[in-house]
């Protein structure tokens, strides 16, 4: 007889975490597979979880610029939250921290 225990995934302190049964905690794949960086240090269609520094109302190609000019960011994304909004993120980063989402438009990039 085999016993099948299923997983199921919560998002939970800046990452996915999965839980086996009663037991097993596993941290999820960040699902960043999907994301093409072009030798570029930005990328469509990604994000970054939480760290958020400070935001502001730019357009999606002054938000690297503004990332950069703001004290302490290390990292950004950029939505069209409010018609367009740069999320300057702190810490460290790299891009494999970074996730695909479905909003084609959106944008996230590292310093």
């Amino acid at each position: 007889m085999s016993v099948s225990i299923e997983y199921f995934c919560i998002f939970k302190l800046g990452t996915y975490q999965c839980r086996k049964g009663n037991y097993e905690i596993i941290l999820c794949p960040n699902g960043n597979s999907n994301i093409n960086w072009n030798g570029n240090k930005w990328a469509m269609s990604c994000d970054f979880r939480g760290n958020d520094l400070s935001n502001a109302l730019v357009p999606a190609p002054l938000c690297g610029p503004q990332c950069e000019k703001t004290p302490g960011c290390t990292h950004f994304a950029w939505t069209t939250y409010l018609g367009g909004t740069c999320w300057m993120k702190q810490g460290p980063i790299s891009k494999d921290n970074a996730f695909s989402v479905d909003d084609h438009s959106a944008v996230c990039g590292v310093l």
